[in-house]
């Protein structure tokens, strides 16, 4: 599950020239298995911790240490261990937007194969969760057992007020379009309102309802959605229709629990937020720092379907205790009791088919007793992740960051795209950008 996990670009660039340098001429792999009944398992987040302990409940002659580091030293430290072909960790993890470069390197064992035969499972994931554990050859690397689509937390007290209705449809209609969502935005400022709490809010909602492509042939672009993502969200900037409280910050949790004190021109006021864009597992944020407005939320539909986070497991190619590791991954991700108890104990959405039919109807009561399961297994199945590539990640940090430069009156909007491409070809000198445009 992902959290407030922010990794560097220096990070990044030195990760992926380790990955690419490290690629060596004999990527076979290792067979050897001593049967161990004790496994390593290395990860950035504390589920697979929980995991650990419940496996080990059940098989009291298995033995699993998981060793959680820091998601900023995460890339550093398994890829030194794993190009000197270390056999620890056993069970190594990535996330669905930077771990195509350890597929690569040749880190991640071939589940396709026999004895694994993971394709086997192929109809009981959700499409876009298996994928992502596809190189491109299309061989299973890694499984997960969460799937973390998107949506719009929304507030139905307030939606009520303004428009006598707080249904989940209804309210999804406000939002169905880059400029839907402006014209709520004003409509909403109106009566005092936020949209969002920052703009970052939007920035899922520039790519269209098919997910527009960063990179095609070698080329980078622009697309049409995004080029309007720039104008569109200026204009909520220039109005002040969000209430500029920073992902993350102490104000942005707070306008989940009630009203906010909001800077306008000088004078403080307090105001509230309509909205918050997060995916499956924002729901924990929503329990932990808004207990007052329980049962005040629900969940609806933005333009198009995105994800965010999502923890992938693979077993390390060169591990001596593969049979164990595979017996610890399958508990994890394919076992339906496991993810039966795993949703219940944590509200966390399983990517397993199985498990969401057999919750379908459950009622979330913190939401208004909406059926979020239902919810969530609808949205995982519209994303398209066809699209993405390596690049994307740094790719839209630079977007942000040009959108955010124009937003803020440093750039024109052609100066910021420039800027853009002059960036993304700075990091990425084997894409093609416009020519006028370096």
């Amino acid at each position: 599950m992902k959290f407030n996990k922010i990794v560097s670009i220096i990070s990044l660039m030195m990760m992926t020239f380790f990955l690419i340098a490290c690629k060596g001429k004999d990527d076979k792999s290792i067979s050897t298995d001593n049967g161990s009944n004790k496994i390593i398992v290395w990860t950035f987040n504390e589920d697979l911790k929980y995991m650990a302990e419940k496996y080990k409940e059940i098989y009291k002659d298995k033995e699993v240490e998981v060793v959680i580091i820091e998601a900023n030293d995460y890339f550093i430290k398994t890829n030194s261990a794993l190009r000197g072909r270390s056999t620890v960790p056993d069970i190594l993890v990535g996330e669905a937007d930077w771990i195509i470069p350890f597929y690569e390197a040749g880190y991640f064992e071939d589940l396709s194969s026999s004895p694994y035969n993971a394709d086997d499972f192929k109809d009981k994931i959700i499409d876009y969760v298996y994928e992502v554990g596809l190189d491109k050859d299309k061989t299973v690397r890694a499984l997960a057992y969460q799937t973390t689509p998107g949506g719009i937390y929304y507030r139905r007290d307030l939606a009520k007020k303004v428009w006598g209705n707080d249904d989940p449809e209804f309210v999804g209609q406000k939002f169905s379009s880059l400029s839907e969502i402006k014209k709520t935005a004003t409509e909403l400022n109106n009566y005092g309102i936020k949209i969002f709490p920052d703009m970052g809010s939007l920035r899922y909602f520039s790519m269209g309802e098919n997910r527009d492509a960063w990179v095609i042939d070698n080329d980078v672009t622009l697309s049409e959605n995004r080029l309007n993502y720039f104008d569109i969200t200026k204009g909520i900037y220039d109005n002040k229709e969000v209430a500029f409280a920073s992902e993350w910050s102490p104000g942005w949790y707070a306008g989940m629990n009630g009203s906010i004190p909001y800077n306008a021109n000088g004078k403080e006021e307090m105001v509230d937020v309509f909205g918050y864009s997060l995916p499956t597992w924002g729901m924990i944020f929503f329990r932990n720092s808004g207990k007052d407005m329980a049962g005040n939320w629900g969940i609806t539909t933005g333009p198009n379907p995105y994800i965010w986070g999502g923890t992938f497991i693979g077993i390390n190619k060169y591990s001596k205790n593969k049979k164990s590791a595979w017996e610890f991954l399958k508990f994890v991700t394919l076992n339906e009791d496991t993810l039966t108890w795993w949703s219940k104990s944590r509200g966390d959405v399983v990517a397993y088919l199985p498990v969401l039919e057999k919750m379908e109807d459950e009622e979330n009561g913190y939401l208004g007793g909406q059926k979020t399961y239902k919810f969530w297994t609808e949205q995982a199945q519209k994303v398209d992740y066809s699209k993405v590539t390596k690049y994307d990640r740094e790719i839209e940090k630079y977007f942000i960051q040009a959108v955010g430069a124009y937003q803020e009156g440093k750039m024109t909007k052609e100066k910021a795209i420039r800027e853009f491409y002059r960036n993304v070809k700075t990091i990425y000198p084997e894409l093609n950008v416009p020519n006028n445009k370096q």
